[in-house]
């Protein structure tokens, strides 16, 4: 009975001193105690859980496994809440992802049809590389990834790669920078330079025409100190974990310097310099006069588009940015109204591997007389 007691008084005092402790922690932050008093869940276990994974992170211990799994030296992965992702990677996918990279593609070349009738010079994808693909050997010994990917799926589809960019190759040729690798250690995605060579492998297979784009050279690799990235929120670590990314300069006589305008109010948000574009669910407008082609570019895109809006922003005078799950809504009404109002020179597509084979794609309006 006394063991018993003594669980009991501990957890009551755990439970006591909880909300006296994100309540510090709250002031500490600056936060009004009163409105911290209303908004906030005095019961909230953030503190407790980033002590707890403090400890048992170095032991490769997750604190939610759900959401990220931690491998060698500091690399964390996504675990498999996100589109199977992890599962596919240990089994090698399933038999029905043969058939989804089919339909994937079979969508796609549906809307450069329908695209290119519209006007539109050339309709190309990238598939942005899940981490675990193109690093598979800093993941946990147990998960023993296995071939069979879904890049690996679409790009064996007949077809495939006279419409969609596979970087890999161009990514592994890449001498990385010493001190840093082409993904982020602690984040999804990968850094702005991997964007960068990515890019000039996708844009380099641009038709305009019979011609071919100008593509800017990047120079001055540097690898720069940067916050954690969205894995280490999973393991509620962000404070006390970094991370590094490789920053470049454009081989250019000019600087980029951007005008960032929502496009359907016209408002301005953003001028100068060239910052990288987050996810964009509604068109975002981006104008660098000093871009290396004037061209008109609506740019499909999710987060793996980040790393890459920087060296969109030196090729291309006009790109508008937006979110693929809001493009291809309604059967693609947006990108449809897009289209047929602004009249693109070029529309792109970019898309990380996980989500290449899944249903983000509606079916393509019909061709008049196709």
């Amino acid at each position: 009975m006394r063991q018993v007691g003594l669980f009991l008084v501990t957890a009551l005092i755990g439970i006591a001193a909880l909300p006296a402790a994100n309540l510090v922690r709250w002031l500490n932050g600056n936060e009004d105690a009163g409105r911290a008093m209303a908004e906030h869940d005095f019961f909230n276990l953030d503190l407790p859980l980033a002590m707890l994974s403090a400890v048992v992170s170095p032991l490769g211990i997750s604190v939610d496994p759900g959401q990220v799994v931690i491998g060698h030296d500091g690399w964390l992965y996504l675990g498999n809440h996100y589109d199977e992702s992890l599962h596919r990677r240990r089994i090698g996918g399933y038999d029905v992802d043969d058939q989804l990279a089919a339909a994937t593609v079979d969508k796609l070349v549906g809307w450069r049809a329908w695209l290119l009738a519209q006007g539109v010079a050339d309709f190309r994808v990238l598939i942005g590389p899940n981490k675990s693909t193109q690093y598979p050997d800093h993941m946990p010994v147990w998960v023993d990834p296995r071939p069979g990917t879904p890049l690996d799926r679409i790009m064996a589809v007949p077809g495939a790669g006279s419409l969609i960019t596979d970087p890999r190759a161009a990514l592994t040729r890449q001498d990385v920078v010493p001190g840093a690798e082409l993904y982020f250690r602690t984040d999804t995605h990968w850094n702005t330079f991997a964007g960068a060579i990515a890019a000039r492998d996708w844009l380099g297979t641009v038709d305009l025409r019979g011609q071919r784009l100008t593509l800017p050279g990047i120079r001055d690799p540097l690898v720069v100190r940067r916050a954690a990235g969205d894995l280490s929120e999973f393991l509620r670590l962000t404070a006390v974990m970094k991370d590094r990314d490789i920053d470049y300069a454009f081989d250019s006589p000019v600087p980029i310097e951007t005008v960032r305008t929502l496009v359907e109010t016209a408002q301005e948000v953003g001028r100068g310099g060239n910052p990288e574009i987050p996810n964009q669910m509604r068109p975002l407008m981006v104008t660098s006069p000093n871009a290396a082609n004037r061209l008109k570019v609506l740019w499909i895109r999710d987060s793996f588009g980040t790393a890459v809006s920087k060296y969109m922003a030196g090729t291309f005078t006009d790109v508008i940015h937006v979110h693929y799950d809001t493009a291809f809504a309604s059967d693609g009404q947006m990108l449809r109204d897009l289209t047929r109002d602004w009249q693109p020179d070029l529309v792109l597509l970019t898309v990380v591997e996980r989500r290449s084979i899944a249903p983000f794609l509606g079916p393509a309006p019909r061709v008049p007389g196709g």
